[in-house]
């Protein structure tokens, strides 16, 4: 990322307040770590804030898709849903390289075999509905969104590099659940804008599918995360 600290601030003065319950800061501090040690990595510091910043970016861009109906809100809405999973399948795929467990890496699979399905839906209805690209309906968003939607995804590809960082093996796990939980909560946020304002029931389904699964993956990844480590994610659903 170029112009590191000027792009951090953009990112921050991007952010809107977020209805989300965020795991008080000595949750992560002063706890056994995956490799037995007390204390907290600074990777895990780093990555609560993320996780708050990227909950607060997605209540700003589901206010700004919600100002938005029909066609312009489907191609809105998909420009923005399918880079979005391609950064949840990058991770995934780290996972399945690095990470530990088999339980997560059954995970890690399921949510690449998914999501990619779901990015050859939406890139086919945006072609056969609106004869665009994803990257033509990105650029005819509003230019809000659009400034937003950049804004989440250089945050996203920030975390993405932390997470690179982290060691294969347990502390890889731990690490990939705590990027994946908010990931994951972005995606619900922005998929319950869905209902009411798109004309295809085919999104409208895909959307209710979003919600449903990816909670359902939250939930099961919160858990993992009390019974292998000890710990809480940064941020949870409410």
């Amino acid at each position: 990322m170029a112009t590191g600290m000027t792009r951090r601030g953009a990112i921050l003065l991007a952010a809107a307040a977020a209805g989300v319950v965020a795991a008080p800061e000595s949750a992560m501090a002063g706890r056994t770590t995956a490799t037995g040690e007390a204390g907290a990595d600074p990777w895990q510091h780093r990555e609560c804030t993320h996780a708050r910043q990227m909950l607060r970016m997605a209540r700003e861009i589901a206010a700004t898709l919600r100002r938005l109906h029909g066609a312009r809100f489907e191609q809105a809405f998909m420009a923005e849903m399918i880079p979005h999973h391609r950064m949840a399948i990058e991770m995934a795929r780290m996972e399945l390289e690095r990470g530990q467990r088999v339980e997560l890496k059954r995970m890690a699979q399921q949510i690449i075999d998914s999501q990619a399905e779901e990015i050859a839906s939406m890139t086919r209805w945006l072609r056969e509905w609106y004869d665009v690209t994803p990257e033509q309906a990105m650029a005819t968003a509003p230019a809000r969104l659009r400034v937003l939607m950049e804004a989440m995804e250089q945050h996203m590809q920030m975390g993405m590099d932390e997470l690179a960082a982290v060691p294969s093996g347990a502390r890889f796990d731990e690490a990939f659940m705590q990027h994946m939980i908010p990931h994951h909560l972005t995606a619900v946020i922005e998929a319950k804008t869905v209902p009411g304002r798109a004309v295809h029931h085919a999104l409208v389904n895909l959307a209710r599918n979003i919600i449903a699964s990816q909670l359902r993956e939250v939930a099961q990844m919160t858990a993992w995360l009390r019974a292998w480590f000890h710990t809480k994610p940064c941020v949870h659903w409410h």
